[in-house]
């Protein structure tokens, strides 16, 4: 049996990655800021799914398989905070690295 603050971290570091990677891979599809452009209907509808089964999973009878032990709602929004303070991180990292790589204003081609 583990214990539950062994529990505790197994489920903030699981919902934490999924989060995390679900809100890169809108970040990182894209040359444009991500919030300008809008995935594709079965991707929108993949990550919608995948992140709310995430979310679900450690309140589920479900949840003794993998371990997983529910989050306080507090922890559920710090985990949001960090996951929208690391997406603007990379949005800010992606918008440096295309300005340094294709120039100030004509990225990927663009005028």
């Amino acid at each position: 049996m583990t214990s539950p603050s062994l529990a505790m971290r197994s489920s903030v570091n699981a919902n934490h990655w999924v989060m995390m990677e679900v809100l890169i891979i809108l970040v990182m599809r894209t040359w444009k800021p991500f919030y300008t452009s809008m995935p594709s209907g079965p991707l929108l509808s993949a990550m919608i799914i995948v992140l709310l089964v995430t979310l679900a999973l450690p309140y589920s009878p479900l949840s003794d398989l993998p371990g997983l032990t529910p989050l306080p709602i507090s922890s559920l929004l710090l985990l949001g905070v960090i996951t929208l303070l690391y997406a603007g991180a990379s949005e800010l990292t992606k918008k440096f690295f295309y300005t340094r790589a294709f120039g100030q204003g004509n990225m990927m081609g663009q005028s």
